[in-house]
């Protein structure tokens, strides 16, 4: 059991540092955008690539949180139930 809890702890930290790194290129981007010439304005381009990364990073952190929820419950609702089973 902890070899697993180990790989989803792995798993767990390259998604966020995966996120990160993204939403890091996606802000770069965007300040790039806006500081190259025409200085001010911002390509359109840019913001759709800015649009896509800043969604899927939130896809990712979404999606990791609604399973990690479900499966923490899924364990409890086990838990109580093999403690009624033992008793």
């Amino acid at each position: 059991m902890k070899k697993d809890e180990k790989i989803k702890h792995v798993k767990l930290k390259w998604m966020i540092i995966c996120a990160v790194v993204l939403v890091f290129i996606g802000v770069s981007m965007i300040l790039l955008g806006m500081f190259l010439p025409p200085i001010g304005e911002i390509h359109p381009s840019v913001l759709t690539a800015l649009g896509e990364v800043f969604t899927f990073s939130g896809s990712l952190w979404g999606l990791n949180t609604h399973y990690r929820i479900k499966t923490d419950q899924m364990d409890a609702d086990m838990d109580i139930k093999n403690n009624t089973d033992d008793e």
